[in-house]
C-alpha cells in the first residue's frame, strides 16, 4: 500500500511505499534527500543546505566541549589555590613561636659568647674542658629555645580554639 507524504524542501505531496517509511528517499522534483515519515518528513544531512548546517552544529558542538574542558580546568585551578591558601593559612599562627625561639636563640648564643670568651679565656687550668662545656651549654640554649617556642605556638592553638569553638553547656 502507497502512503503519501509531502517534500520537506518543496512541499510537493509524493506517494511512498509502505516498506520505505523511516528510510531515506529522494524527492523526483527537487532531488533533496529526506527520511519519510507518516506525520511528516525530516530531512537527512545529503543536501547542500543541511551540510553546511550540520558543520555548524559539529563547531558549536566543539566550541562547548572545549568550553566544558576549560571550565574544569578553572575550577581545578581555583580548587588548587583554595587548598594553597588555606595551608598558609594553617601555618601562619606558628610563625609566633619560630620567632620567639628564633629570638631566644639569638640572645643565648650572644650570651655564650660572652661567657665563654670571659670565663675559659682566662684561665689556662680550663682550656681543655671548655669546647666540651661550650658545646653542651650552646646545645642546652638550643633546645630551650625550641622548646619555649613550642609551647608559645601550643598556647596560641588552644586560645584559637577556645576563641572558635561554641561555648560549652553544662
Amino acid at each position: 500500500m502507497q502512503e503519501i507524504i509531502s517534500c520537506p524542501s518543496c512541499k510537493k505531496k509524493l506517494q511512498v511505499p509502505e516498506g520505505l517509511i523511516g528510510q531515506d528517499v529522494q524527492c523526483p522534483t527537487c532531488g533533496a534527500t529526506f527520511t519519510a515519515r507518516l506525520g511528516g518528513a525530516v530531512p537527512s544531512s545529503t543536501g547542500p543546505a543541511e551540510e553546511s548546517s550540520r558543520e555548524e552544529w559539529e563547531s558549536k558542538r566543539n566550541y562547548n566541549r572545549d568550553r566544558e574542558r576549560d571550565e574544569d580546568r578553572d575550577y581545578d585551578f581555583r580548587r588548587r589555590d583554595y587548598e594553597a591558601r588555606e595551608k598558609r593559612r594553617d601555618l601562619m599562627p606558628h610563625r609566633g613561636g619560630a620567632v620567639l625561639a628564633m629570638g631566644i636563640w639569638l640572645v643565648g648564643c650572644a650570651g655564650l659568647r660572652y661567657y665563654v670568651s670571659a670565663v675559659f679565656d682566662r684561665a689556662i687550668v680550663y682550656g681543655t674542658l671548655a669546647a666540651p662545656v661550650a658545646v653542651l651549654l650552646f646545645f642546652y640554649i638550643t633546645a630551650f629555645a625550641v622548646l619555649l617556642g613550642a609551647e608559645f605556638n601550643a598556647t596560641l592553638d588552644q586560645a584559637r580554639q577556645e576563641r572558635e569553638s561554641p561555648p560549652r553547656v553544662s
